[in-house]
């Protein structure tokens, strides 16, 4: 037994406790390493891209990072001061983005589909009820809240739309879900995902759910991550290490012997990551840029195919002549030199085949056409930051990427100001001067401390924090006049108040835009109205970008349902008497053009009403107006799910004769037969018809 331990040298040569404490095999007994594979030119390009990326956009993505501490109660321009000292924490950073999103999401943003071709409008209705159903069972207004929350935050935030695969562990139908702004990184030339010829998303996800995604990656995640071990042989550099004593009594007072069992120990112990962290894994979504050539038929402007003779060439190469298409008895069509042809006719008087049909034979000009070898773009999936997981065509037909941004950029960059950003510094400013004030209370409350002179009680145990502590006698305590606080300067609170409204005014959240009636003579409620449109101009702003999102979620849907929707589901939908009932679906349905009209939430409803109110006022004068009008502003506040489709509804009540008129606004249904006209139920249909 030596200082250091037992030895073990007599078990095999190297044996050492640096060589696995049981001693190494003999050179000749070890198992031979296994060569590593070499880095593929995908993962090097991968691992190039990722670096570029993210070095070009790190001040955005510190931003973000400090914008969302704000959210949550932090103070990033404070460092490592105390939480006591901040004083009350005033959440501004947070109350306005959820003051934003309410507002934006008070009515649930929809999507519906108008079919181009009139007599294809009920698929553009199964197309709105498959929409309904998925967002209904997949909870995509929460989805859509939540991302919107995170724009106003972080600038920026994606709704990814992708298909919940059975074949790995999901549901088989569309899922919505939501992606930070700060994992999603583009190409500094892009002014959105549109036009972004590189996109990297970085996520993590666990070893048995990149196992079921991709087949052949576990023995290859396996070697890393779950590592075998086995005590009776030597694979994997495992060493069955025996029995050992140690002395702790050199190393530790008083310390006793610790004895070991043998165990199995690994040169490579199982990487973190494995855990519920889950691996690191990276998507590259890129347009496409490689071309291939294919031959292709050329047309002529009117649209039909050119076309060439077809010259039959003989031994001479200067010696052709046309070809003509014959087609004989039985319809068998020949391919047959012009003479040839010609003798055929000479032959067909004395019983030789009859030619029923002769004309040219013609050839379709071909040209050569380049195409991009990935029409949709390429798809590169990293696992681990040097595992190739998978690299293919875009699998779904468009980059999963709707984004919604807070605010538009002023430098024409693809990220705006966040409403974080937009109140950043006075609200730095009201935090200090409120945490300052709250210092000072604290400090200068009862700026003197005084004690009979030799008090048991000592400095230390005032614990309110004077500013000053004084002994004196008695007659002193008694008859000396006691000194005030320090008085509050008068620029104090007004300089809060200021810098309160600075930040309502900075974030476009006033009084007035929220409905609240100020505090003054009653006012017409169109001077209201008047009032809060104009102070929601910067609200149509992240209107139109949420609507945009909404559209481009619909058009990805279409093309998502068109894809995996290869079995019949069922959807329920209107028939012609309104009454709703079931109807199957299929991803063939939703080929057709459609229109994808969205409805984003909330449409300032004050000012669609008062527009609505108007053309009613125009109405009871009997002054004309378009009825197409009525219906946008309806679909405007929510009332109804679109606009084209209800024109088109009346158009056609229209069509079908007076019988069907009365369903149209302002006209009476008719009376039943055999009732009086001016009988009770008679009214009582007319009433309920013009409702």
């Amino acid at each position: 037994m030596s200082a250091w331990g037992p030895d073990f040298s007599e078990l095999g040569p190297g044996g050492s406790a640096g060589n696995w404490l049981g001693g190494a095999p003999p050179p000749d007994q070890r198992p031979p390493q296994k060569a590593s594979k070499p880095e593929s030119k995908m993962c090097r390009w991968a691992r190039n891209v990722n670096g570029t990326l993210k070095r070009e956009r790190q001040a955005v993505s510190d931003e973000m990072r400090r914008n969302t501490n704000m959210a949550n109660g932090g103070a990033p321009f404070w460092g490592k001061r105390d939480d006591w000292k901040i004083g009350t924490k005033l959440r501004f950073a947070a109350t306005v983005p959820l003051a934003w999103t309410a507002i934006l999401c008070d009515a649930k943003p929809s999507v519906s589909y108008s079919a181009l071709d009139r007599s294809k409008q009920k698929r553009a209705d199964i197309a709105t009820a498959a929409w309904n159903q998925a967002y209904e069972s997949g909870n995509w207004e929460k989805r859509i809240h939540d991302a919107t929350l995170v724009s106003r935050v972080q600038k920026k935030a994606y709704l990814r739309l992708t298909y919940d695969s059975l074949a790995h562990g999901g549901r088989g139908r569309p899922k919505l879900t939501v992606v930070l702004g700060e994992q999603v990184w583009m190409d500094r030339n892009a002014t959105c995902a549109d036009d972004a010829e590189v996109i990297l998303y970085e996520y993590r996800e666990s070893f048995g759910s990149l196992c079921g995604r991709f087949e052949d990656l576990r023995d290859r995640l396996a070697q890393k991550y779950d590592q075998p071990r086995n005590d009776r042989t030597g694979e994997n550099q495992d060493v069955l290490a025996p029995p050992g004593a140690y002395s702790l009594a050199d190393v530790v007072p008083g310390g006793g012997t610790v004895y070991t069992p043998a165990y199995a120990a690994s040169a490579n112990p199982p990487d973190s990551a494995g855990g519920s962290s889950g691996i690191l894994v990276r998507e590259y979504w890129t347009r496409p840029h490689r071309t291939i050539e294919v031959e292709e038929v050329q047309f002529l402007a009117n649209g039909e195919p050119a076309t060439e003779p077809k010259m039959y060439e003989t031994i001479d190469p200067l010696d052709e002549e046309p070809l003509r298409r014959i087609t004989t008895e039985g319809g068998v069509i020949y391919e047959l030199p012009e003479s040839l042809v010609a003798a055929m006719y000479d032959a067909q008087d004395n019983g030789g085949l009859q030619i029923l049909e002769d004309q040219p034979a013609l050839r379709c000009v071909m040209h050569k056409v380049k195409y991009p070898l990935y029409p949709d773009g390429r798809l590169v999936t990293i696992v681990d930051e040097d595992i190739e997981a998978d690299d293919r065509m875009n699998p779904l037909g468009y980059f999963p990427f709707a984004e919604i941004a807070a605010n538009a950029a002023l430098d024409g960059s693809q990220y705006g100001p966040s409403d974080v950003d937009l109140i950043y510094d006075p609200l730095e400013q009201l935090l200090r001067t409120v945490s300052l004030i709250y210092d000072t209370m604290n400090l200068t409350g009862n700026p003197v401390e005084r004690y009979p002179i030799g008090a048991e009680i000592s400095n230390d145990d005032i614990t309110n924090a004077p500013g000053a502590i004084r002994r004196e006698d008695v007659m002193s305590l008694r008859y000396a006049k006691r000194e005030s606080g320090v008085e509050l300067p008068q620029y104090i609170l007004p300089y809060v108040k200021w810098l309160v409204d600075q930040i309502k005014e900075l974030s476009g959240l006033s009084d007035v835009m929220l409905g609240k009636m100020p505090p003054k003579a009653q006012i017409s409620t169109e001077t209201m109205t008047m009032g809060q449109e104009a102070s929601g101009v910067r609200f149509r702003d992240a209107l139109a970008s949420l609507s945009q999102c909404m559209r481009t979620l619909g058009a990805q849907f279409l093309e998502l349902m068109a894809r995996y929707y290869t079995a019949p589901v069922m959807v329920q939908i209107k028939n012609n008497a309104g009454v709703p009932e079931q109807t199957p679906m299929l991803g063939a349905y939703l080929t057709d053009p459609f229109i994808v009209e969205a409805k984003a939430g909330s449409r300032q409803p004050s000012g669609p009403t008062a527009r609505l109110n108007t053309i009613m006022q125009l109405k009871n004068a009997n002054i004309p107006f378009a009825l197409q009008q009525v219906y946008e502003l309806l679909e405007e506040i929510g009332a109804i799910p679109s606009a084209s489709s209800a024109m088109r509804e009346v158009e056609t009540l229209k069509m079908q004769g007076p019988a069907s008129a009365w369903k149209l606004i302002g006209i009476a249904p008719p009376g039943q037969p055999g009732k009086k006209p001016g009988s009770r139920r008679d009214k009582k249909q007319k009433k309920a018809g013009a409702a």
